[in-house]
């Protein structure tokens, strides 16, 4: 089992961010943190990883029919993980895909930007590459 702390920000692709009716809007999650929980239930180097994790997302909400105006909120949302660790070489480099799934738990108050509000897919889907490096300790 690993358990980790991550820091993190991103633009949310338009494609996405505008999924279920939320035309015009950009979304930008700021610098966010995560815990992150991961179980590999093999011993080998290389194998599948399940757990989860916490995330505090700090978002950013902007709209193109209202220019220069933005709406930032908060969320905390758990987040059911899935994905397989691979090491290439054996110097410890290695990659993990893996695709998380999440509900928001909490959130800080309703995004709304002009006179449109945005308006949250129930679960999120996140699909992405860790990148890391093993050290034998």
């Amino acid at each position: 089992m690993r358990v980790s702390l991550a820091s993190f920000s991103r633009d949310v692709p338009d494609f996405v961010a505008q999924l279920g009716g939320n035309d015009d809007f950009h979304v930008c999650v700021r610098p966010s943190a995560a815990v992150y929980v991961l179980y590999y239930p093999s011993a080998e180097r290389n194998g599948l990883a399940v757990g989860g994790a916490v995330r505090y997302l700090r978002l950013r909400y902007t709209n193109d029919a209202f220019p220069g105006m933005r709406d930032e909120t908060s969320e905390v949302s758990p987040e059911a993980i899935a994905g397989y660790k691979w090491h290439p070489s054996k110097y410890g480099f290695y990659l993990l895909p893996w695709l998380g799934a999440s509900m928001t738990a909490w959130r800080s108050s309703d995004a709304v930007v002009g006179e449109r509000t945005y308006d949250p897919l129930p679960v999120q889907l996140f699909l992405t590459v860790n990148l890391g490096w093993e050290l034998a300790l």
